[in-house]
């Protein structure tokens, strides 16, 4: 590598190193490549993961068995703080329709007040 080459080592869920990626910024677009890699990361991590499942690991929402050949969502946290793993893409946004939705119902509406014409 030369001066100046940026690396990113993208590791596994139990930290090993999964891969290197290294790049020169060169081009007037590098600054965008440098902001999108998190994002690639991300991607890839769901890859490894999805290539890690054991058919027949259970969901963590309903405890029933995921497959590859299921539809499935990396989980995050709740508090978006890290992804949990893998989850039935129909549980995992279910809980999160459940979460938004109880959190619309402990909001109060101001009262709408009539205007005079």
């Amino acid at each position: 590598m030369e001066p100046g080459d940026l690396v990113y080592t993208l590791a596994g869920p139990h930290g090993n190193t999964i891969a290197h990626f290294a790049w020169t910024p060169k081009q007037p677009g590098a600054e965008i490549v440098h902001s999108v890699v998190p994002f690639i990361a991300v991607a890839l991590a769901g890859f490894a993961l999805l290539a890690a499942l054991v058919p027949g690991t259970p969901c963590p929402h309903c405890h029933r068995p995921m497959h590859p050949s299921m539809a499935l969502d990396l989980d995050h946290a709740d508090d978006r703080s890290g992804y949990r793993g893998l989850a039935h893409a129909s549980c995992n946004r279910r809980a999160g329709a459940n979460k938004r939705n109880a959190a619309r119902a402990n909001t109060t509406l101001a009262p709408v007040k009539s205007r005079k014409w």
